[in-house]
């Protein structure tokens, strides 16, 4: 299967699908690629709670 697109996003959790949201808004093609279930990874597990790093 050959596809293109202007960017490629590895990653379906809540950065990847936020990106893919972005890029979408303003126009810009992505293909969104997840091994698994769209937020099955650390974003679903995370109890509801997102760190937004700061310290």
């Amino acid at each position: 299967m050959n596809l293109k697109t202007e960017v490629l996003i590895i990653g379906g959790g809540a950065t990847g699908v936020g990106i893919a949201r972005d890029l979408s808004l303003r126009g810009i093609p992505s293909l969104l690629i997840e091994k698994g279930d769209f937020l099955s990874g650390a974003s679903g597990r995370n109890h509801g709670l997102f760190h937004s790093g700061a310290r």
